[in-house]
């Protein structure tokens, strides 16, 4: 070996940096009331998984597909990670029929941000699920859901639900701009509902207060939040 080769590495790191993978997804997938159809990790040398959900909100849905690779990076710190959620994510939002990245990008950007909110408080519940995961390799839905009750901390669940309101509002404002500029190039562009995509109904009133923001900062970090709470959960 080279003295600038890396060392492989062992199969049982990967797979639990799998399994913690997949656990992201399904935890902010579950705090944003999507539901889980299962979650799987596979046999093999190279290590696969699933954690597929379901459920409305556009906001929701995309910081669930960006959180499997979050999550993944705070055990792999170094390690390139699998591209392919934020392709996913990327798809989900071009269903809104935007297509330039005033739009594009700045949602992913604090769709990520909304995501490694929750993975932040609820490290531990990632991980607990990951650890099931890693003895079962597969866990059904229900079983799931049953699993990311006994460890999220449920007194936090109004704190992420402010904090995707956040986004939200501040989601149909770039809408409501974009609008303005007529930029949309989609062959469904029919009016407010059809532009806000699917989950979101841009005739109502923002639901998540002001939805101003100013350099650059992230919504959720600029969400006015009660202190976190630390004890019985």
């Amino acid at each position: 070996m080279n003295p600038g080769d890396k060392l492989p590495v062992p199969i049982r790191i990967i797979r639990r940096a799998t399994a913690v993978h997949e656990a992201g997804h399904a935890i902010v997938a579950h705090v944003f009331g999507q539901r889980i159809e299962f979650v799987t990790i596979e046999e093999g040398e190279h290590q696969k998984g699933a954690a597929p959900f379901y459920g409305k909100g556009t906001v929701a849905t995309i910081a669930a597909q960006l959180a499997g690779g979050l999550a993944e990076r705070r055990v792999m710190r170094g390690f390139p990670t699998d591209l392919r959620d934020r392709q996913l994510a990327l798809e989900q939002a071009t269903l809104t029929c935007w297509r330039d990245k005033s739009v594009i990008e700045p949602l992913l950007h604090q769709c990520s941000k909304l995501a490694d909110f929750v993975l932040e408080d609820e490290w531990g519940a990632v991980l607990g699920l990951a650890d099931e995961l890693v003895a079962k390799r597969r866990i059904d839905g229900s079983d799931s859901m049953q699993i990311i009750e006994t460890h999220i901390c449920k007194i936090r669940l109004p704190r992420y639900e402010r904090a995707r309101h956040a986004v939200v509002a501040w989601y149909l404002g770039l809408l409501r701009n974009a609008m303005k500029r007529q930029t949309c190039d989609g062959p469904h562009c029919l009016g407010p509902r059809a532009v806000a995509g699917p989950g979101v109904d841009a005739r109502q009133p923002d639901p998540g207060g002001n939805s101003q923001v100013s350099g650059g900062l992230s919504l959720v970090q600029r969400t006015q939040l009660p202190p976190r709470r630390t004890g019985t959960h």
